[in-house]
């Protein structure tokens, strides 16, 4: 009766079909089955190993070790640029003052005057590295009139400007190192831009310019080392 409730197109596998088709199935798992990415020890003696764990070593290859760059952090960059941009900046402002003193010299130049450089510089001086700076002027019985060009000599100590025809002497403040001034036979009225002027020792007027005794006595006041020559 059994037999009779079969399916009359199912047949049955012979014994020996099934232990092969098992045995291809064991060993193709064995070949193929991996722990954490590593092939599982074989079983000499066939079928599916007791797999443990605990008892499976794992054996790491040595490897070269990576070459490693210099590596920074977003502080630490932030403060080497802060760093060297301080005196970066400072050679970019001492190279910007060396093209100015030298525009300016070609113009005193082509107006007939000339220049002179400070002879002793110390081998630490900013002079040593980027040039000597100008520190005398001579534009005397030149066509000169504007002074505006001389405000970027800013080491200028000795400056003469006799009979020529400046009359204003404001581009002349900047000048925080003159020490001396020649203003024989000029057009100058007012010497009001001298008053801050500190380091300025020896003034000489003479008695062709159209300066007042008021402020002469004025000068005098404000710059009381300072020998002024009538």
């Amino acid at each position: 009766m059994a037999a009779e409730l079969r399916h009359p197109c199912r047949k049955r596998l012979p014994s020996s079909f099934n232990v092969c088709f098992r045995c291809i199935i064991v060993s193709l798992a064995n070949v193929f089955r991996f722990d954490q990415g590593r092939r599982r020890p074989h079983n000499p003696l066939g079928g599916q190993p007791d797999y443990n764990p605990a008892m499976t070593t794992i054996t790491e290859t040595p490897t070269k070790p990576r070459r490693r760059w210099l590596r920074f952090s977003l502080r630490t960059l932030l403060i080497l640029v802060t760093v060297l941009a301080v005196p970066l900046g400072w050679v970019c402002w001492e190279l910007e003052q060396v093209r100015k003193e030298n525009r300016v010299i070609a113009w005193i130049r082509e107006n007939g005057g000339r220049v002179e450089y400070a002879e002793e510089v110390a081998f630490f001086s900013k002079d040593k590295w980027f040039g000597n700076r100008v520190t005398v002027v001579y534009l005397f019985v030149t066509p000169v009139s504007d002074l505006s060009p001389l405000a970027s000599l800013k080491n200028l100590e000795h400056l003469n400007l006799s009979q020529t025809r400046v009359s204003d002497l404001s581009p002349l403040a900047e000048l925080k190192n003159l020490k001396s001034l020649q203003l024989f036979g000029t057009q100058v009225s007012d010497l009001s831009p001298l008053l801050q002027m500190k380091s300025l020792k020896s003034l000489m007027l003479g008695s062709r310019t159209q300066v007042c005794d008021e402020q002469v006595q004025e000068l005098r006041q404000a710059l009381p080392d300072c020998k002024i020559h009538l």
